[in-house]
């Protein structure tokens, strides 16, 4: 395995992103833990506890709801055949999980 360190030196305005982009992966880390911790607290007997968001966020277009199955893994980018929105799986991941969630 090859790792590498980074060292970055951002400016004010870079580092007030930063800051909050730390503190949405939080909030939806959170409210992900919560729904697990609710679904396994109300169904002990089976393995199978909340929902998988890994399977479906990043799948579904955040702009029009449009599922692309045919991304793999390595995919990072797509744009939605549907409406040509271009997107970043982790944040539009990130996107469908809090629209999920309200």
């Amino acid at each position: 395995m090859l790792t590498q360190k980074i060292h970055i030196f951002p400016d004010k305005e870079q580092e007030e992103v930063l800051w909050f982009l730390s503190e949405y992966c939080r909030l939806l880390y959170n409210f992900a833990l919560s729904d697990r911790k609710t679904a396994w607290k109300n169904n002990k007997e089976t393995k199978e506890v909340g929902v998988d968001y890994r399977g479906f966020a990043s799948k579904i277009c955040s702009n029009c709801g449009y599922h692309n199955s045919n991304l793999k893994l390595p995919h990072c980018m797509w744009i939605c055949p549907n409406c040509e929105s271009i997107h970043d799986r982790n944040v539009n991941a990130a996107v469908n999980i809090r629209d999920f969630a309200l």
